[in-house]
């Protein structure tokens, strides 16, 4: 089972009081993918290495894209802490 899946699972069979509360892992990963593919880019890396998920050289990622990610995990950390 894929994480993403257990996690549903988890979270379906979670108490009413933590229902709701869980990192959107999903939204969060597919940010990610954004974030790598487009540093590849910047990078001038083949297609093939961000689909393989090989991480990019540093300093490649777009700062649009690194600042949206950040906000986002900020978003949902909050979310499960309230």
């Amino acid at each position: 089972m894929k994480f993403a899946q257990y996690l549903k699972a988890v979270e379906v069979e979670a108490p009413d009081e933590l229902q709701g509360r869980f990192l959107n892992y999903k939204a969060l990963k597919k940010t990610l993918k954004k974030c790598n593919a487009a540093a590849h880019a910047a990078a001038g890396s083949p297609p093939s290495a961000a689909a393989a998920g090989k991480p990019p050289p540093p300093g490649h990622v777009p700062a649009d894209l690194r600042d949206g990610f950040v906000r986002q995990l900020e978003e949902e950390v909050n979310m499960v802490n309230r």
